[in-house]
């Protein structure tokens, strides 16, 4: 079995206050590494909270919908102006997330990282683990949007040359674990 980056999304988050959060529903899941696509989707405001899966660990990420989505097409878009491998394969995978994102089901008012499998991998703290996930979502943003004012021009064309491995296009509201 693979270990794997899990996004969800939810209307309502817990506190520490009031332990009750919302309803999680499936966005993705990916093996064995965290891909650019979960990085993106929760990389508005992102923070550290109380974990779903890892119920006793503060390695959750989670990050403000608003805008999350449309930075994600904005850059699935540009890379599709260039010559991209499996081009057949490409633009199906650009269809089904925008197919996917359309749907009601996949709105909501955050996104939440479950990649403590993944974190786990590394046999150092989860904690530690989170924080340095937290400072690649940071600089995955500054390279995405780098990319997007015109910049970025070797990676683009690296990235689309390997976008079925780094992008994580898989899109399905049944994952593997179900908070």
């Amino acid at each position: 079995m693979a270990n794997r980056s899990h996004v969800y999304v939810t209307d309502k988050l817990a506190t520490k206050a009031k332990n009750k959060r919302g309803q999680f529903r499936g966005i993705s899941e990916w093996g064995w590494d965290i891909p650019i696509s979960h990085l993106l989707l929760v990389a508005n405001k992102p923070r550290r909270v109380l974990s779903a899966t890892w119920k006793e660990h503060e390695i959750g990420i989670v990050g403000e919908s608003k805008g999350a989505v449309e930075r994600l097409l904005r850059f699935i878009e540009l890379l599709g102006a260039g010559k991209v491998k499996n081009q057949s394969d490409w633009d199906e995978a650009v269809d089904e997330t925008q197919k996917f994102f359309a749907k009601k089901k996949s709105q909501g008012k955050w996104f939440v990282l479950e990649a403590g499998e993944i974190f786990d991998m590394s046999g150092n703290s989860l904690v530690k683990e989170c924080d340095a996930a937290l400072k690649a979502i940071a600089a995955m943003v500054k390279k995405v949007d780098k990319a997007l004012a015109g910049g970025e021009k070797p990676w683009l064309t690296k990235l689309r040359k390997n976008w079925e491995k780094e992008l994580g296009l898989y899109w399905s509201d049944i994952l593997y674990y179900e908070p």
